[in-house]
């Protein structure tokens, strides 16, 4: 007999087990399925951040032993938390920004040439829906002697309600 559940030998099943038997491999197959797209869908997306108030705490190392720290509030708008996360600068002659989509976010490249001569790499990596994690590496000339800098950026949700900080406003300088 081959089969579970008392197959016959040409595989099929017998008797009252084989209704029984299609709906569980039915339901099994369905299940898997289910399983794959929702596992597709959470490595091909990030998950969207929760829109409302945020802190973000950043840190910038310019390799001189005194690294410069700060934190800022933002509201993050629901029609907007994609902004907060996906790299932009403001429009510099000179300078262009490259941005790649990734499963968690963004990796991008900007350089600039001219007066200000800049060459970065950097991420944006959203943890879950509470957390994004950004870091950017700088290599500038400036009078002729090069600088380096590394800006790690941690975004953490604060709250849904943001208070006396609007939507659009420039981050508030918490410290």
């Amino acid at each position: 007999m081959r089969g579970e559940g008392g197959g016959g030998p040409d595989g099929r099943l017998h008797g009252r087990l084989e209704p029984l038997n299609k709906v569980t491999r039915m339901r099994s197959n369905l299940g898997m399925g289910l399983v794959l797209m929702a596992s597709t869908v959470m490595v091909a997306q990030a998950p969207l951040i929760k829109p409302g108030l945020w802190e973000m705490t950043t840190v910038r190392n310019s390799g001189d032993g005194s690294p410069l720290k700060g934190k800022a509030r933002i509201c993050v708008a629901a029609a907007d938390r994609e902004k907060i996360v996906r790299p932009d600068m403001p429009n510099i002659p000179g300078c262009t920004l490259n941005v790649a989509k990734g499963t968690r976010g963004y990796t991008f490249d900007l350089t600039c040439t001219g007066k200000m001569q800049w060459q970065g790499h950097g991420s944006t990596t959203i943890v879950d829906a509470e957390h994004i994690e950004q870091e950017l590496g700088i290599e500038m000339v400036v009078n002729g002697a090069t600088h380096r800098q590394v800006d790690r950026i941690s975004y953490h949700f604060v709250s849904a309600e943001c208070g006396a900080v609007k939507p659009g406003d420039r981050p508030q300088i918490v410290e």
